[in-house]
């Protein structure tokens, strides 16, 4: 028997259990366990709980789907499928003692399922989880290597390791002990050592998320056994239920998927329904979000909520086969657009499934000058570096960013993406030979500047690009950045 998806009935850590379940009248969530008050009721078509057996049969071959469901009391329990036509009724009266309940649904052309309970009493539900006990279904010997980089951010790192440790992966008589191991590399060097058989502590330089991650890497490239790596950033929220469905979708992916790459969602910390996106497609980095700012306390967005694919997997929750990170090292780009690269590079298929996900700060809260200069520097880098680049376009782009920033008398941000084109000019082996964390400390050293500099700066910078690249530049076309830093 291998379980699939636990029916979660509360997260546990104040995000909003419309996610996990629909209720009426007196109903008491505990993560996996519910009380239900008599009259009262639960329905699992959500987020977190509806069974996508159209996903799980395309990727696992997964056809022979069983509920078991642990209860107490007296209840009728229903499945329906993502129609709400009701495929089967049990029910239950188990006064004083637990029953484990086992329903085996004709599932049929069904592309999904959820449940149904309507206490007729009170009731009390221990458990309830989707399985398979088809042995006909191959299985993958799975050990996942988590890697999470951080720099000064001491308190998320305890709190997501003490989460992780309470979880399966480090329960002593579960079988899924043992099937984990977390690389923590802090950059700034602060965190006490710490090394055992599952959880490890490293000291790193700071170069920036690629280089935090780069040396998890290396480390997980010295340890037997591990199948998959998976990139977490330090400052996400997540329920433990998420790294399950993750093991078990691997244990059981057919031949042909096990290299691809498993995308967590992203979803928004100041609005925890929200959905900011499940997938990114790179676009020559104009970044579009697959299924951005969707509300997925909708039931409308259930039904194919798993079907959209992106291009590249968001490093806040990505996991790689381990075949692909033993040949492959990110670029140095410090920050943004790393994971972007990555993978461009890696060239496979991006799955997504529900339950599989994050919550973490979006793009705007966390914008910096620094941070739009590694935006512009490392966009153009990877667009050259994958032929997608187009001089013509990416000097008008520049050029518009730059009259924004002046408009808006920014003149540190429109320092900042001079700057980005200028090292962009110097080309890839000076990126791949300069010292990422002395760079940066260089750009958080920048204090005020003035209009004439950028002015200056502009110029010598245009001029460089326009003779790299063959570009005349009339007088009469500098219409962006031209005019405005004049």
């Amino acid at each position: 028997m291998t379980i699939l998806q636990n029916i979660l009935f509360s997260t546990g850590n104040g995000i909003s259990d419309i996610l996990c379940c629909r209720t009426s009248g007196t109903v008491i969530c505990n993560n996996y366990s519910a009380h239900m008050g008599r009259a009262s009721v639960i329905t699992t078509d959500t987020y977190f709980n509806f069974f996508d057996s159209s996903t799980w049969n395309r990727y696992t071959g997964c056809s022979q789907i069983s509920l078991n469901i642990r209860i107490k009391g007296k209840a009728l329990i229903s499945i329906y499928d993502e129609s709400n036509s009701c495929l089967q009724t049990f029910d239950v009266d188990s006064a004083g003692t637990y029953d484990d309940v086992t329903i085996n649904p004709d599932t049929g052309c069904a592309q999904g399922l959820y449940l149904k309970i309507e206490a007729a009493d009170i009731c009390d539900i221990e458990r309830a989880f989707f399985y398979t006990a088809n042995d006909s279904v191959a299985a993958n010997d799975i050990e996942l290597g988590i890697i999470i980089c951080t720099y000064k951010r001491d308190e998320y790192i305890k709190h997501n390791l003490r989460q992780l440790y309470e979880s399966e992966f480090f329960n002593t008589s579960s079988p899924l002990y043992g099937r984990m191991k977390i690389c923590v590399v802090d950059n700034a060097s602060e965190l006490p050592l710490y090394d055992d058989n599952n959880i490890c502590i490293i000291h790193n330089v700071n170069n920036g998320g690629a280089g935090g991650f780069t040396k998890g890497i290396e480390y997980f490239r010295t340890i037997p056994g591990i199948t998959n790596v998976v990139f977490m950033d330090d400052d996400v929220e997540f329920v433990n239920e998420t790294f399950y469905r993750m093991y078990s979708l691997l244990s059981l992916l057919k031949p042909e998927y096990t290299d691809d790459v498993i995308q967590g969602r992203m979803f928004r910390l100041d609005n925890r329904c929200v959905q900011y996106t499940a997938g990114e497609i790179w676009n020559c980095g104009d970044i579009r979000h697959v299924g951005f700012n969707k509300d997925m306390s909708d039931r409308s967005c259930l039904k194919d909520m798993n079907t959209s694919y992106g291009e590249y997997a968001g490093w806040w929750l990505a996991c790689y086969p381990v075949n692909f990170i033993k040949k492959n090292l990110p670029i140095p780009f410090f920050l943004h657009c790393d994971d972007v690269e990555y993978g461009i590079r890696c060239a496979r298929r991006i799955i997504i499934l529900n339950g599989i996900n994050v919550w973490h700060e979006t793009y705007e809260y966390r914008v910096t000058p620094a941070i739009i200069y590694y935006d512009i520097r490392n966009t153009l880098f990877v667009n050259h570096m994958h032929n997608m680049f187009d001089a013509n376009l990416a000097i008008q782009s520049w050029k518009d960013r730059i009259s924004y920033f002046h408009v808006q008398k920014e003149y540190k941000t429109e320092y900042m993406a001079i700057r980005a084109m200028n090292d962009f000019l110097k080309g890839e082996q000076w990126l791949m030979s300069v010292k990422p964390e002395r760079l940066h400390r260089k750009l958080c050293r920048v204090r005020r500047l003035f209009r004439l500099h950028n002015t200056v700066f502009w110029r010598i910078v245009l001029l460089k690009y326009a003779l790299k690249y063959n570009i005349r530049e009339k007088h009469n076309e500098d219409t962006g950045a031209g005019n405005s830093t004049c």
